[in-house]
This record gives structure tokens, sequence and C-alpha cells, in this order.
């Protein structure tokens, strides 16, 4: 059903369980966070560390008492517990939600937590082949080529964050996810109490463009020469909507090619070879913009082989 302030609820009443989940979701595009790269990730982790009714801690205490979940993120929050805890895990989600009381020295830890946890990155080969790829395979200013620097932090304000929440958090782009010991008719009396009364505003979002394809290979290397072993990533953009024919098609070819240990990529890379511990690949759909990727981590001496065998078995499918 949707509320009059225009939030979509979609109920799932399963009583096999004595147990229930809220899940908020904002529907918005990707954010082009540019120089402010990170800004997202601190509004999600500024909701949860209070409100104007409740401390962090007792916040906290409230979700121990229950032994419930409570979390959140840039683009909404959930909920979880025990069904005979229902009203009450509705009553925290809507607080963080709607009244987060943006305390300065919270914002500030998070920030040098993000910081910490940057600096210790620049030594993980995953995390420096990540940042890599997605910054050559969507460009710099796509929202999904950008990554959170200790540079980018520093040009983020707790009054940005709270305009970015201004912005993004609204009834009318969100749906209400409610799954397990409840019925309809309850849930629907809980929204309209704890959130009925939210008032809709305005988002402003722009719709990102398309990545172009690259027109021929390009190889990208980030050197590190105390690895002992490379971490490979072969991958392009594809437009690709969930709702399109050609979503199942895609999972049933990934599944011969890389989904798993049956699959080519595995047998050829691993059991006859022997070059790594596995080899995948995968796809995602997207809206705005999906990708394909076939992955792979092998000892340095092998690292020319996998690529040439992983290209083979994508020119044979």
């Amino acid at each position: 059903f949707t509320m009059k302030n225009g939030m979509t609820v979609i109920v799932v009443s399963n009583s096999k369980l004595p147990r229930v989940s809220f899940r908020l979701f904002m529907d918005r595009k990707p954010l082009n966070e540019g120089d402010q790269a990170g800004i997202a990730d601190m509004l999600g982790g500024m909701l949860t560390e209070g409100t104007l009714q409740r401390t962090k801690a007792e916040l906290d205490e409230e979700i121990d008492f229950m032994g419930a979940n409570l979390s959140a993120y840039a683009g909404g929050a959930s909920a979880s517990g025990l069904s005979k805890y229902k009203e009450k895990l509705i009553s925290l989600l809507a607080e963080v939600v709607r009244e987060p009381s943006w305390p300065q020295e919270s914002f500030d830890k998070l920030v040098n937590q993000s910081k910490s946890g940057i600096e210790s990155s620049k030594d993980d080969p995953g995390s420096i082949s990540s940042n890599l790829l997605s910054t050559v395979l969507y460009g710099k200013e796509h929202p999904y080529g950008q990554f959170m620097t200790t540079s980018s932090l520093e040009n983020v304000s707790l009054q940005d964050v709270k305009g970015l929440y201004a912005n993004w958090f609204s009834p009318v782009n969100s749906y209400l996810t409610i799954v397990g010991d409840i019925k309809k008719k309850e849930a629907k009396k809980l929204v309209k109490k704890y959130f009925g009364d939210w008032e809709a505003t305005a988002v402003k979002e722009e719709m990102p463009e398309m990545p172009a394809q690259i027109e021929a290979n390009e190889v990208h290397i980030v050197d590190r020469p105390s690895s002992v072993q490379s971490v490979v990533k072969i991958a392009h953009v594809i437009d690709l909507k969930p709702e399109t024919s050609d979503h199942m098609a895609m999972r049933v070819m990934n599944q011969i090619l890389g989904g798993g240990g049956t699959a080519r990529l595995y047998k050829n890379l691993r059991e006859d070879k022997g070059y790594t511990y596995g080899s995948y690949s995968r796809f995602s759909s997207s809206l705005y913009v999906g990708r394909f990727l076939a992955t792979v981590e092998a000892r340095n001496e092998v690292t020319d082989s996998s690529i040439t065998e992983i290209l083979m078995e994508i020119q044979n499918m």
C-alpha cells in the first residue's frame, strides 16, 4: 500500500518464526560525490550516532535489551528482532531516520576511523585493484568510478552531511518492507503511527550517464614488488536492465563460464592447470550501468598464463 506522503509499504506476512524485519530503502540515483567522495558513507554512519530522544549509548542499550539489530546506511536503515518487540523496533527505526541528532564529536570520530581504514587499505592488493578498476571502467566523473580518500574526506563537513540528508531522505522516494510475524492490518497501523506524519519534500538528483564502452583492450598495472601473487580483474561495462529478457540468459551463461566450482574457469585454472585456488566470473544488472567481471588471484609466475586461459574461455563462450 502507499501512504498519503508517498511512502510505499510492502508487507510479507510469515508466522513460521516469531521474528520481524523492517527495512527502509531510499530509491535514489547514484550520487556524483566529486571531491567529496565519502560523504554518503558519513551520512549512513551518523544516523545511528544518536537521535533527538536518545544518545548513541541509550540507543545501543535499547537494541541490546531486545537482542535485536539496528543499522543504517546512506540509502536507508533496517531493524529486525523478535516480533513481540515489533512496535519498539519500528519506533527506533523511525527515530534514527527522522530525528538524527548529528553530534559533532561522533562525526569527527567517524572521519578519523575512515581515514585509518583508508591508510590500512593502501597495502591491500584487493582494495588497490578495486579502486583502480572502478576508476578506469567508469571514469572519475561517474558515481561508480569515485572512491573515498583521506583528502576527499577533508572536504566533507557535518553541515554537508546534513544537507545531503535533507535532500535524500523523504517519504516521496522511499520503500518500507516489512517481513515476518506480522499481519497487514497491524503493519499498516504501525506505519501510519510512526511514519504517517513524515513530511514529503522534493528530492533533487541527476541521472548518471552511461560510461563509454572501451574501444580496445586496455591493461592497467599497479606494481607491488612485495606481492607473491597477482590480483587480476578482467571487466567491461554492460547495459543490462534487471527487467530485460537477457537477464536470465546472462545468469545461465555466467553459471557455465565462472559461476562456481563446476564452471569452466574454475575447472581450467584450478583443477587442470593448478594456477590458483579459484577463478570466477560474475555480472551485475543495473538501472544505470552494469558490468561483467572475471577474476583470478594467481602466482606471479603464471599471471600471464592465467590471463590467457581466462580470455580463451570467454572467447569459447
